[in-house]
């Protein structure tokens, strides 16, 4: 067993990553996965071009450092800067392993952990679920979850046929990184399993017309993003959910990252 005397934050989003890098030293983040940002890069989301005005250094500077390399919309180019910054504060993460329940211990909360290692406790102050999805409360997730929308690269030797194209309203078409690539976004249930999600996806692609023979289908994002009911929700004193995929885009995760955007 291990006491924190701080927070854990279950689901290493570019949310959680911003209070590291904006100076938390009371926070452990722990996830299932192996990556950090997955709710904003491996969704396909877009980044924002156009100029702003940032609160925080770690923003900023990320935002200047992505003009300077001409990838302002480039939301998987983020993904390796932030690492970059995150690579010192690697003792703040404990990644890839189970999150086996969430209960009370004392004047605090404990998070019990799996890993190949076996099963392992954390005692600490709070506990802040902010993965869109809610893994550590599934009754709440299966209410609050509304939407997911899967989406695929595509690169677009006629954009404008793709554009164009008479698709079902829950077919969205919008700009990629490039002038040759677009972004298709299929919008469904959201108890819909991913394969199924994938599967359809790919149907209704094979299924455009003639005009877009030419577009190629990239890459299918590795996970969809989630439309919730509720951005925050809590559920007893120390215990909070919280949707780090709520904000416009990483950049903005990341300018707003405190602890009080969920307490």
């Amino acid at each position: 067993m291990m006491r924190f005397d701080g927070d854990v934050i279950v689901g290493a989003s570019v949310w959680s990553a911003g209070l590291i890098l904006n100076g938390n030293r009371q926070v452990l983040v722990v996830d299932r996965g192996a990556s950090v940002g997955s709710e904003y890069f491996d969704c396909f989301r877009p980044l924002r071009a156009e100029k702003r005005e940032f609160r925080t250094e770690a923003a900023r500077k990320l935002a200047v450092e992505l003009s300077e390399l001409g990838k302002a919309e480039d939301f998987y180019g983020a993904a390796p800067l932030l690492y970059r910054e995150l690579k010192e504060h690697a003792g703040q993460f404990r990644l890839w392993l189970e999150i086996e329940a969430v209960r009370p211990a004392g004047s605090g909360w404990a998070v019990d952990l799996a890993d190949a290692a076996g099963v392992s406790t954390i005692e600490c102050r709070r506990v802040i679920d902010c993965t869109p999805e809610c893994v550590t409360n599934p009754e709440f997730r299966r209410n609050n979850l509304t939407e997911l929308r899967l989406s695929a690269a595509i690169h677009a030797d006629a954009p404008e046929a793709l554009r164009e194209w008479n698709r079902p309203d829950f077919l969205t078409v919008r700009p990629g990184r490039r002038a040759d690539e677009l972004l298709l976004t299929l919008a469904l249930p959201a108890a819909t399993p991913l394969p199924e999600a994938r599967r359809r996806l790919l149907e209704l692609w094979l299924a455009r017309p003639a005009g877009c023979a030419g577009c190629r289908m990239l890459a299918i994002a590795k996970q969809p993003e989630y439309r919730v009911r509720e951005n925050r929700r809590e559920f007893a004193p120390g215990y909070r959910y919280f949707n780090s995929g709520s904000f416009a885009d990483a950049l903005e995760a990341i300018d707003h990252s405190e602890v009080t955007e969920c307490f």
